[in-house]
């Protein structure tokens, strides 16, 4: 991977955080998630804190990022936010498709499977079935 400038970095980092919040407010996890992929992925060397990190739209992050390697690892980075709290979340994964058309990249692991979603649908039926 080329190297990244703090701008495109911040700009990921940010996107990571607006994938996360589709979901509500942001988790340990997440937040964990975000600090991590600042410190080795895109080698910041300070503290990240998810929680102020500004507000990236998909076409703001299109515009930031240059070159198609740099957009997909992009898009992959924001693919982890959709299951860093152990479920996949379907709030979570719409707004990752808005970053990744926006970015112009399709990749096969954006679509989940016709067995996860059976499988993530039937997880949350037994969940509700047992609150009630």
């Amino acid at each position: 991977m080329r190297h990244i400038d703090q701008r495109e970095s911040d700009a990921i980092l940010a996107a990571m955080r607006q994938v996360a919040l589709a979901g509500g407010a942001l988790t340990a996890a997440d937040r964990a998630s975000i600090s991590a992929a600042g410190r080795y992925l895109l080698r910041w060397t300070g503290w990240i804190d998810g929680d102020v990190l500004p507000t990236i739209g998909p076409a703001d992050l299109a515009a930031t990022l240059e070159g198609p390697e740099l957009k997909s690892d992009a898009v992959k980075y924001l693919a982890i936010m959709t299951i860093v709290d152990g479920t996949l979340d379907k709030k979570k994964v719409a707004r990752l498709l808005d970053y990744s058309r926006a970015l112009d990249i399709e990749e096969g692991y954006l679509t989940p499977s016709p067995a996860i979603r059976r499988r993530s649908t039937n997880a949350s039926a037994r969940r509700t079935i047992r609150r009630t």
